[in-house]
């Protein structure tokens, strides 16, 4: 490390920047990054499924509101994360849990079931849900871009009569 320390120190030097290789240090970047946005998730949403990924929790207290009526606050009140992080540890919680979702998405797919944006047809691909770990880096944010692809198949998952005790956990569009 001392000689990359000490060639940084003269590229900085050739640009006229004060730079002592020996009483200074360079902070990684993209750890800060996840420290900062661990610590930020942290405060704003629970650790519980996180802490106890196989248990099942209740993490509404809020039920869902009218998704048209639905304000910010109201929709981060629910805990999106935390709803996210409870449905994808329950869809993954079983072989059997994992192979009906599995039969759903390919289910959506013979049938054309998925729309996009502009309500045209697509197929989704055959993916697991992620599960976040704190000492992952990026898996939160990985968890919740793997379920915004598979909310259609979530959606259908967790409607009655398949798991109608998460149900109440489905989110809205501003969650």
């Amino acid at each position: 490390m001392t000689a990359m320390m000490q060639d940084f120190e003269h590229l900085l030097m050739a640009r006229f920047i004060d730079f002592d290789s020996a009483n200074q240090q360079i902070i990684c970047f993209p750890h800060r990054l996840h420290v900062t946005v661990t610590a930020m998730l942290r405060e704003c949403t629970s650790t519980e499924a996180l802490e106890n990924p196989t248990g099942e929790f209740d993490l509404t207290e809020h039920d869902p509101v009218n998704p048209s009526s639905q304000t910010p606050t109201q929709a981060l009140q629910r805990d999106p994360v935390a709803i996210t992080r409870n449905i994808t540890n329950t869809i993954r919680s079983s072989q059997l849990c994992r192979e009906e979702f599995k039969e759903i998405v390919t289910t959506g797919n013979r049938r054309e079931r998925w729309l996009d944006a502009q309500q045209v047809s697509y197929q989704l691909v055959h993916l697991t849900l992620i599960r976040d770990s704190p000492t992952r880096w990026g898996s939160s944010y990985l968890m919740i871009e793997r379920a915004l692809y598979l909310r259609q198949a979530i959606e259908v998952y967790i409607s009655p009569p398949v798991m109608s005790t998460i149900f109440k956990q489905r989110l809205t569009n501003n969650e």
